[in-house]
């Protein structure tokens, strides 16, 4: 996905779902206003093999119930450069919700007035999560 505009969808789930083997690369896209009343509003990445790499896009005002961007679970990858995350919002995690072994790498990124009930940035459980800003 490249030069994308995404704006005001709904979904349960997010608007990317990564599972076995997917490899995906998103670059110069803005997602903005997205809501999802299930995990991640853009990218649910899981399983073994699953990588989601996103450079230079940005994420405003996005809402779901667990991670208001992102959701990695099992092994799923979801690695950010250079990217603006800000004023998004979830119940948990107002960036990213990561459980049992889910993984993330935010490098270069402004994350900034992300919101949550509990923790608003990242949120953490039942894991060996690793989740990574630089």
């Amino acid at each position: 996905m490249k030069n994308t505009w995404t704006q005001g969808n709904t979904a349960g789930l997010a608007i990317i779902y990564a599972s076995h083997y997917t490899n995906m690369s998103i670059t110069n896209c803005t997602f903005l206003d997205n809501y999802s009343t299930g995990r991640g509003s853009i990218v649910y990445s899981e399983n073994i093999n699953s990588e989601i790499m996103i450079a230079n896009s940005t994420f405003l005002r996005n809402y779901a119930f667990l991670g208001g961007v992102f959701f990695s679970q099992l092994e799923g990858l979801v690695a950010c450069t250079n990217c603006l995350i800000e004023n998004n919002f979830a119940i948990y995690g107002g960036v990213i919700y990561s459980q049992n072994e889910g993984r993330a790498l935010f490098k270069n990124c402004i994350i900034r007035g992300n919101n949550a009930l509990e923790a608003s940035v990242v949120y953490s459980i039942n894991s060996e999560s690793q989740i990574f800003v630089l």
